[in-house]
């Protein structure tokens, strides 16, 4: 989702390569029914839904009950972040990369509960939305790409 800025910086710079997102399933393949149905599933099923529930709705809200609302952000936040970035150090051993994509998604990880918690009364549906559309587009972009 986040991804989108720091990628395309790093990839112009020539400091990253397209081999490192390349995904076999949709890329350069158009938008056939059959990849749109891929970008779905891919987008709000495999990575959104899980993403959200998962970081947002059990580990942000369940700290946040615990131990507080900026606890329980500040907490989630730093677990959706380290696996945005964390392969890209102990795979690629691109360490300046995954530090900015750990901190990218951190900061988006933290406005999404707070979007949800402070401006939504608790409904993930505005982080769930928000993270589709992004994610969706980045999806597109590897299919035409």
């Amino acid at each position: 989702m986040v991804m989108v800025g720091p990628l395309l910086l790093f990839q112009s710079f020539g400091y990253i390569f397209t081999e490192i997102f390349y995904d076999e399933d949709i890329s350069g393949r158009g938008l056939g029914i059959d990849i749109v149905v891929i970008i779905l599933l891919k987008a709000i099923v495999q990575t959104t839904l899980s993403e959200e529930l998962f970081f947002r709705g059990l580990i942000g809200k369940r700290i946040a009950g615990k131990f507080g609302y900026l606890t329980g952000n500040i907490t989630q936040a730093i677990l959706f972040g380290l696996p945005h970035g964390l392969p890209f150090i102990l795979v690629y051993e691109e360490y300046f990369f995954g530090l900015t994509l750990i901190l990218t998604a951190g900061i988006v990880g933290y406005l999404q509960f707070w979007l949800n918690e402070k401006r939504a009364d608790g409904s993930l549906f505005p982080s769930i939305l928000t993270h589709s559309i992004a994610n969706i587009a980045s999806f597109l972009s590897k299919a035409l790409g």
